[in-house]
């Protein structure tokens, strides 16, 4: 224990959370050998590091006008002499590790709390099952929200009246924040419009407050304009087979994947991620909540982006699974303020509880990270993996995976159409012909229900694993393993 308290007296602090952090997100990279882990991972980050500057890579994941954690990435792939498996396992521990140490900055500096009060709420920031589901995947979330919480340190989080201190240093991150990722952008401008709108009521502000901001409310106007309007990037030869009508508002009783299951399926699945988001710290979360003008507009607009596809399913804000994966860190920073009103400090035994409680999340995060212990509800998987120690294809796979691209390079036709599961698209950007059209099955679809949607010219083959064929009638031209090179044809 007295070990313990000086940790948590020591200005050594942040390093400790870095390490702590990095280690934990370290562990699954260890166990899932030479190939990283995370679904985005291998079909995402590696295809767009790989083909940059080409963005038409970044286009098809929509990364196009945020990717500021790919140009990063690029340049450290010369450090990993070409390996970007490497350079992956390597980056995301120690993203991880400044996310969580950014946390921990912002409480500790940015707003000045008790540094055991810190530690403590540091821990369990990193240690939440969804805080590890985002540092899974999510690099550009996980920088996004880092340079916020350097935003927030800076300022103290008040952006308004720092904002006369050191306006270069604020319009600086606020720009980055909205380069890295258009969630957390949100988030930033939350908490800017309800400190401007408390200033203004209060008539206790002036322009120059708000001009440190102006470059980034630009930059994030133009982002939403591309979204609305179609600019001309590089060609590509990968396209998804179904696009949403519109990136704002998503009607989920219609698309996939609750098309088929209705609103209970839609129920379900925000309830099942629900347990993740809210459970492990609502209790002390309500003990410390309050509305405050920091944290208080993120946690109103996470809630209402979350669950307004419970009332209205038809037209809800897009990606409410983001949103509510988001949900923790407001929460835990109401859970930092419960442990004071809890009395950790001033009471030896509800000390102790709190110690308790940390280390019983630390086994949770440590079999979660491990994939010991498996996490995983059946309607929340597509969003909540099981465990860590998984990437968007099985391990052994992979191999197989790459092994039928450079068939079809040497044996398909000139211009051939080949359909892929999304979870393929990473190896279709980076092993296959530029002249072969890739058209990209999202996982709700089986191959079988994909073809309905094609009506092709030419003749169309398919990349895939038997489970996912459905009933579609299939010629095999090669096998590798459980992955299939087939001859679609005939099936149109």
């Amino acid at each position: 224990m007295s070990r313990l308290l000086e940790v948590l007296r020591s200005n050594r602090s942040p390093l400790f959370v870095f390490f702590l952090a990095a280690v934990l997100r370290g562990l699954p990279e260890i166990l899932s050998g030479p190939y990283p882990v995370g679904y985005d991972v291998l079909a995402g980050y590696i295809p767009a590091v790989e083909k940059f500057p080409d963005v038409s890579v970044l286009t098809l994941f929509g990364w196009v006008w945020a990717p500021l954690a790919i140009v990063i990435l690029r340049a450290f792939s010369v450090f990993s002499d070409g390996n970007s498996y490497l350079l992956m396992k390597i980056f995301a521990p120690g993203l991880y590790g400044f996310f969580a140490s950014s946390f921990y900055l912002m409480l500790a500096r940015g707003l000045r709390w008790n540094p055991r009060i810190s530690l403590m709420t540091g821990l369990i920031f990193l240690l939440q099952p969804a805080i590890l589901r985002l540092g899974w995947d999510q690099f550009r979330l996980e920088l996004g929200l880092s340079i916020l919480f350097l935003l927030l340190t800076v300022t103290g989080g008040d952006l308004l009246r720092r904002g006369r201190r050191a306006p270069w240093a604020i319009a600086g991150l606020s720009v980055l924040v909205v380069l890295s990722q258009e969630l957390v952008a949100v988030l930033l401008f939350a908490i800017a419009f309800w400190q401007i709108f408390a200033a203004l009521r209060a008539r206790n502000s002036t322009l120059s407050s708000y001009a440190t901001l102006l470059p980034a409310v630009l930059l994030f106007a133009l982002q939403v304009f591309a979204r609305l309007v179609r600019f001309p990037s590089f060609s590509s030869h990968l396209s998804p087979i179904m696009t949403s009508n519109s990136p704002f508002f998503t009607n989920y009783l219609s698309g996939l994947p609750f098309g088929g299951g209705g609103y209970s399926l839609l129920i379900l699945t925000v309830a099942s991620l629900s347990l993740y988001t809210i459970v492990p710290v609502m209790p002390l979360a309500l003990e410390g909540f309050s509305r405050e003008k920091l944290f208080f507009p993120v946690l109103l607009w996470l809630a209402i982006a979350a669950y307004d596809v419970v009332a209205v399913p038809s037209f809800g804000l897009s990606y409410f699974w983001w949103w509510l994966l988001l949900l923790p860190i407001p929460l835990t920073v109401y859970a930092g303020k419960g442990l004071v009103k809890f009395g950790v400090l001033r009471k030896t035994n509800r000390f102790r509880i709190g110690v308790l409680f940390i280390a019983l999340l630390s086994f949770l995060a440590m079999g979660y990270s491990t994939s010991a212990i498996g996490l995983g509800y059946p309607s929340a998987y597509a969003y909540m993996p099981g465990g860590l120690v998984e990437s968007a294809v099985p391990f052994a796979d992979i191999p197989y995976i790459q092994q039928a691209f450079y068939w079809s390079n040497q044996h398909l036709p000139w211009g051939s159409l080949i359909l892929v599961p999304e979870n393929f698209q990473g190896f279709a950007a980076t092993d296959s012909r530029s002249d072969l059209r890739i058209n990209v099955v999202p996982p709700s679809l089986s191959l079988e229900e994909a073809l309905q949607l094609v009506h092709p010219k030419t003749a169309v083959y398919a990349i895939y694993t038997p489970l996912h064929l459905g009933n579609a009638s299939i010629q095999k031209l090669a096998v590798f393993g459980n992955i299939l090179v087939c001859d679609v044809t005939g099936s149109n």
